[in-house]
Order: structure tokens, then sequence, then C-alpha cells
């Protein structure tokens, strides 16, 4: 009997066992299952999103295709109505002239036969019908037919690719989701060429990247404002100012100034006071019988000594602060120029007053790329500082032109 509750007690065991092993495997599946259709959903949404941003990007380029092609069709129209108009003048005068020239030999043909006939009132009624047929039919031929005006070859409407009709603008605008610095760099220059109207669009999206930032280009109240106000100056039109910028003060950075050491000033050796000797009193002469008179002996004063000052010793002068070295500068402005350009400016410009070529050159590239008065220069200091790669900047002509 114990060895039977044994067996039953084992089977229960084993069999709770193996219920419990197989709860287990079970919701191990289920949670690999919830796990692969949250990775499957998760893949789906982001081929769902590329797509539509593909088909957005698509439907972006076929409408400014579109655009283009309707342009270049209404030009094209344009200059063949304006052909047709010139052609119509040449097509009249040609019929006029086609029917002077009929005309002319319709009253030549008749007059041949009447001087050479001797009874002109005999011949007339019978050779003019069959004279005035003969130059009829070539001249109402030509009247009839008036030469028909060649037209010009349509002008083909088929447009090539996108980029070949794309603006500058627009090609910066497409290359914004692909390369943000490429972009940036675009519209610069884009901001500042000869059009008007698209440097003013430049200048205001520069302008909005900058004072919210844009992928990995962060943003940058200095330079938002400075886009701002060329913006404005090209004629943009541009919302009002935020806050965030109007209340940003544009400092800039604190450069580290050489103490000044003051003169040393030797102290002046105050006088030592003057003793002056309290007299001694002279005693009374004793008295002395007459005719004899003692000599009165008056103590000489002793001299007086005069102190000698002593030397104070000059204070040591305080040793000057340690200033930064010219290459930290250059790399420490080099790597404020994606977040703070103003800054990174400041600092190239205190290590190129100190004689640093790549920090001119730098100033150079930069004064250039923003059409500054300044890039001239810095071009002459770094071309001075003999930089490799800085040409001799052109020398401004006076008025008399040498």
């Amino acid at each position: 009997a114990a060895a039977q509750k044994a067996a039953e007690a084992k089977a229960i065991a084993d069999k709770a066992a193996a219920d419990k092993a197989a709860a287990d495997k079970a919701a191990a599946e289920r949670a690999a299952a919830q796990k692969a259709a949250e990775a499957k959903a998760i893949a789906d949404k982001a081929a769902a999103d590329k797509a539509a941003a593909d088909k957005a990007a698509a439907d972006k380029a076929a409408a400014e295709r579109s655009a283009a092609q309707k342009a270049t069709n209404n030009q094209a129209s344009a200059t063949t109505s304006t052909k047709s108009n010139k052609m119509i003048p040449i097509v009249g005068a040609a019929v006029v002239l086609v029917g002077i020239a009929g005309a002319y030999f319709a009253l030549r043909t008749p007059e041949r036969p009447a001087a050479t006939t001797s009874t002109p009132q005999a011949t007339e009624p019978t050779a003019s019908p069959s004279r005035a047929q003969e130059p009829s039919s070539p001249a109402a031929n030509e009247v009839a037919q008036p030469p028909t005006p060649i037209a010009e070859p349509a002008p083909s409407t088929s447009t090539g690719n996108a980029t070949d009709t794309a603006t500058p603008l627009q090609m910066a605008t497409e290359m914004e989701s692909k390369n943000i610095d490429k972009a940036i760099r675009q519209f610069e220059q884009v901001a500042s060429g000869k059009d008007k109207a698209q440097a003013a669009a430049a200048a205001k999206r520069l302008f909005e990247i900058y004072a919210t930032g844009k992928g990995k280009v962060a943003r940058d109240p200095n330079q938002a404002l400075n886009w701002y106000q060329r913006a404005k100056k090209l004629g943009a039109p541009l919302p009002a100012l935020p806050d965030s910028l109007t209340n940003t003060p544009a400092t800039a950075p604190a450069t580290t100034a050489a103490p000044t050491v003051a003169p040393v000033v030797a102290p002046t050796p105050t006088p030592a006071p003057v003793v002056t000797p309290v007299p001694v009193p002279v005693p009374a002469p004793l008295p002395t019988p007459a005719l004899t008179a003692a000599p009165v002996v008056v103590p000489t004063p002793a001299p007086v000594a005069t102190p000698t000052p002593t030397p104070v010793a000059a204070p040591a002068p305080t040793p000057a602060a340690k200033q930064k070295a010219t290459d930290e500068l250059f790399t420490e402005a080099a790597a404020l120029e994606g977040s703070s350009m103003r800054r990174a400016k400041a600092l190239y410009a205190e290590a190129g007053n100190r004689g640093h070529g790549p920090s001119q050159k730098r100033l150079w590239e930069i004064f250039t790329r923003e059409g500054s008065t300044e890039a001239t220069t810095w071009q002459r200091r770094a071309f001075d500082s003999k930089v490799p790669g800085v040409p001799e900047p052109k020398k401004a002509l006076s008025l008399s032109g040498n």
C-alpha cells in the first residue's frame, strides 16, 4: 500500500511538472510571437513612411517637371504665333505682286497685233476673244494660287531631366533631405548671387534652418538673426522676429588681454626730523674782584647727525597671465563653426591678429563665402604671412586708372 501511494504521488508530481513545462513553453512561444508581431508592425510602419516620403518627393518632382514643360510650351506657342504674324504681311505683299504681274501681262498681250494690223476695227472684235484668253490662264492661275507660307517647325516640347531646368534654389531645396551641409552651402551661394528674388528666398530659408535647427545643424540664434536681416534687406516676405531671437544678446567672446604691469615707482624717502638742540643755560659769572675779569667759556653744541634713509626695495612685478597659444585658438574656433560662427570668427581674429596664418586664411574663406568686404583684408594678411594656397589680392584701381 505504501509503495502504491508513493507511485501515485510520483505520478501526480510528474504530471504537474509536465503541465508546468508545457505551460512555460506555451507562454514563451506566445511572447516570441508577440515580439515578432511588434517587430513586423514597426518594419511595416517604417516601410509605409518611406514609401509616403518617396511618393511625396516623386509628386514634387513631377509637379516641377510639369510646370517647366508648361512654361516651355507657352514660350514655344508665343514664338510660333509671333512668327506667323510676321509672315502675314509678307504673304499679302506676294499676292499683290502676283496680281500686278498678271494685270501687266494681260494689258501687254493685246497691244502687239494692234500695231501690225491695217484695219483695227475689223480685226479687233475677232482677235480680242482669243487674245484675251491666252494670257488669262497663267495670270489667273498665279493669282488663284498664292504661295503657301512655309510653317516653321514647332520647337520640341520634350524636356530633359529635371536638373536641366531646375534653378539653383530648387536644387538646394531638394538637397536638404540628402545632405544638409551641401544644401546650406548652395543656399549661401544663391543668397550671394545676382538674382535678387532667389537670393531673398535663399536667405529666408537659411534663417528658418538656423532659427529651429535641422538634422545635424544645431540651432544658432546669431546666424538666424544675421540671415533674417539679410532676407529683410533683399525684400523677402518674413514673419515677425521670434522673441527667442530678439532676447538673445549678441555677445562677442571675451578675449584674454595681456595684464598691464604698473610701473614701479620708488618711494620718496621721508626726511628725518631735524632735532633742534636745546640751548645750555650759561651760569652767571661769580663776582670777582675789580680789575680782574675771568673769561666766560661758552660750550659749543654737538653737531646733529642727519639719519640716512633706508632704501625700500621695489615690489616684484606680477607675472602676466598665460595666454592661449594660437594653435589652441584655431582648434577651438574650428570646433565652434557648427554651433556659433560668430564666436568662431572672434577666435580666428584673435589668432590672426597675433600672426597665425591658418586663422587668417580661414577668415578670408569665411568672409568670401559671406560676401563681406573684410575678405580682402584677411586675404592680404594671409598672403603677407606666406600661407600656402592664398593668391595675391587684386589691387584696387585708383581714380587716375593706374
